[in-house]
């Protein structure tokens, strides 16, 4: 790695390594994460995906379900855990993927914010041309489903740097964004 291009060129395994490093306590000055937070990539690197990376980037681009069932993690009250989606949640993002404009009559408690989460964080990551306003009826509900965004783009390895405005609007390294009111 003599040539400087080189040093300054990342891959998910030279992350790995640096993450292993930075676990056995070796600090670091030249770092691919936001603010030195692992959890976050920084969008200012070069990063070379691998081809197989590639595959299930294009995967995850045409089907919300594969996304969903491979990569998503929602926080339960064990930790956070690999969201298991039911047929009705999957019949809920199929929905979702195809049509413009969807209506859910379904009761409480049966997933749709976490539905809503995982759809707006795909529809976001895949669609480089559009952006976002989540409506909701109060701060609160609006904070949930931010939060629930959030811990979805926290466990992925493919995404680009996410900041966060005032916990209410996000700027990924492409061209998107997510406006929330109340």
């Amino acid at each position: 790695m003599d040539d400087l291009s080189e040093i300054s060129k990342w891959t998910t395994e030279r992350v790995n390594d640096l993450i292993n490093q930075i676990d056995e306590g070796f600090a670091t000055k030249i770092n691919p994460f936001w603010e030195g937070m692992p959890e976050w990539r920084s969008g200012n690197i070069v990063f070379e995906y691998t081809s197989e990376e590639m595959g299930e980037i294009k995967k995850c681009s045409e089907d919300v379900i594969y996304f969903a069932n491979r990569y998503c993690h929602a926080m339960t009250e064990d930790g956070v855990k690999k969201i298991t989606l039911r047929d009705y949640q999957e019949d809920m993002l199929k929905d979702m993927q195809q049509n413009n404009k969807c209506v859910v009559l379904c009761p409480r408690q049966v997933g749709k914010t976490i539905v809503s989460g995982i759809f707006l964080t795909w529809y976001l990551l895949f669609n480089t041309d559009k952006n976002l306003m989540i409506l909701a009826n109060n701060g609160s509900t609006t904070e949930e489903i931010i939060d629930k965004i959030k811990n979805i783009l926290i466990n992925l390895y493919i995404i680009p740097l996410v900041k966060f405005f005032y916990k209410v609007i996000f700027y990924l390294k492409i061209p998107q964004k997510i406006n929330c009111r109340t």
